[in-house]
């Protein structure tokens, strides 16, 4: 039981299997309503709300900046792999098929984690899955004709509502970028292994020497058909024309 949660825990780490914690309850911004007459008091809580607003966003594009970035960097290494596998496949040719099937593993599995880690990190490019709350444009023009109270109290009830669903978002946004570096790091460390493998075989193995032993004499037949065609290009300036017998007998050692 102890083995299976841990293999479940190593998938989920790498995005497969993991669901992502609802959010949490919205904070009671309606109970923020003529709370204080002090407008100062109530422009300080705006401000410092959108202090942490600030904070959120700032965050928000560390995030995109580095999934961007990532997304870059795995493409490359993976156009590379893809690109030496053949050539790692055509030097070990000649080498056990044990040590092939060894091989193959390891890049295969690489190239999926590649792949996956990628996956995990396009996550946070779906838009629509991502809806954060801002304080409405329109309060401009539905509180005009109110006092300048009326106008922060539904600031200030914006910026609680989307206080806790922006933070859920970024936080679900910043596990898919984990989960992209978990996959890339398991890739990079199979990656690692198949070059080491293959640097040591290409060190250790010697190629057998292909010799080709003959028993007995050989007897070379039929010579005067090469003769003939010979001949027949003695016309040619640059062919040399050797008289030999029809039959040469190479004698065994």
């Amino acid at each position: 039981m102890f083995k299976m949660a841990k293999i479940k825990e190593f998938f989920q780490s790498l995005g497969l299997g993991y669901t992502h914690p609802q959010v949490g309850p919205d904070l009671a911004a309606q109970s923020y309503q003529k709370k204080s007459d002090n407008i100062e008091k109530l422009k300080e809580h705006r401000d410092f709300l959108n202090r942490l607003e600030e904070e959120e966003q700032k965050r928000l594009e560390s995030i995109d900046t580095k999934g961007s970035q990532f997304i870059a960097q795995v493409g490359v290494i993976f156009a590379l792999l893809t690109l030496f596998i053949p050539i790692i496949m055509d030097k070990v040719s000649g080498f056990q098929i044990s040590f092939k099937i060894i091989l193959i593993i390891f890049s295969v599995l690489a190239s999926l984690l590649y792949v996956l880690s990628i996956h995990n990190a396009l996550k946070n490019y779906r838009i629509n899955n991502f809806k954060y709350v801002r304080p409405s444009a329109s309060n401009v023009l539905d509180f005009k004709d109110d006092d300048v109270r009326a106008f922060v109290d539904e600031e200030i009830r914006d910026l609680l509502t989307g206080r806790v669903r922006n933070i859920h978002n970024n936080n679900i946004k910043a596990t898919n970028l984990l989960h992209a570096y978990v996959s890339f790091k398991y890739a990079n460390i199979l990656t690692g292994s198949l070059i080491a493998l293959f640097s040591i075989a290409m060190v250790l193995y010697k190629p057998e020497n292909n010799v080709v032993s003959i028993q007995g004499p050989v007897i070379i037949k039929h010579l005067d058909e090469v003769q003939k065609t010979l001949e027949k290009r003695n016309q040619r300036k640059d062919t040399t024309v050797v008289n030999i017998k029809n039959e040469i007998k190479v004698p065994a050692k």
